[in-house]
């Protein structure tokens, strides 16, 4: 349980630490440079609060992904590495995941290689538990 609460503590002060840096990186003429930055809700069926989330490379966005089901698991796979970096590949698998652990998920950068021009990349929040496993689809897209 510890351990648990040790990686809520840590999400949620990197998202509070995210946003006092936007808030006060921001002027009154621009929008605060992290504006893009997406967190995204993952329901206990595996529905998404934001089931197409564009990001900004030129502003360094990023995107978390958070489970409403903290006793599963949750994984964000692709079918192709590309959209952000550090992606791995399991043995058993066919697709390529951002990193997770437990109920969360964080994309880290977004790829040099990956296409921008408004490409969405589709992806699965997968919820495995020991009831099964749900799988639901979501894009994101890359600009510019």
């Amino acid at each position: 349980m510890a351990n648990g609460s040790s990686r809520l503590i840590a999400l949620i002060a990197l998202l509070v630490g995210a946003l006092i840096g936007c808030k006060s990186a921001s002027g009154p003429e621009q929008p605060p440079p992290c504006s893009g930055d997406a967190v995204i809700r993952v329901g206990l069926k595996g529905q998404l609060n934001r089931p197409d989330v564009t990001l900004d490379r030129t502003k360094h966005e990023v995107a978390f992904w958070v489970s409403e089901d903290r006793t599963k698991n949750l994984f964000i796979e692709f079918e192709e590495n590309g959209p952000f970096e550090g992606m791995v590949k399991p043995q058993d698998s066919k697709r390529w995941r951002v990193h997770c652990d437990g109920w969360t998920c964080f994309s880290g950068d977004i790829s040099k290689e990956a296409q921008g021009g408004g490409k969405p990349y589709k992806y699965w929040q997968v919820l495995e538990g020991k009831d099964g496993r749900i799988e639901v689809d979501g894009r994101i897209i890359i600009k510019p």
